[in-house]
């Protein structure tokens, strides 16, 4: 995961236009596969689903 992250950097700072969008990409694929791994990630992902539901339900009403 490392090794894509450098290269999608080293993307975008040659100027291709691709790297920063891959970037982001990576960032977000990890971010949510941190929250899921054990610890404290569990109790983060099942309060935002359980919280943005309620959300949900309360615009439709």
């Amino acid at each position: 995961m490392h090794r894509y992250l450098v290269m999608y950097l080293m993307m975008e700072q040659s100027g291709r236009g691709s790297g920063g969008v891959l970037l982001v990409a990576a960032g977000f694929l990890y971010g949510v596969l941190h929250a899921l791994g054990p610890g404290h990630g569990k109790f983060v992902v099942t309060t935002w689903l359980a919280t943005g539901r309620e959300q949900a339900r309360a615009g439709w009403c």
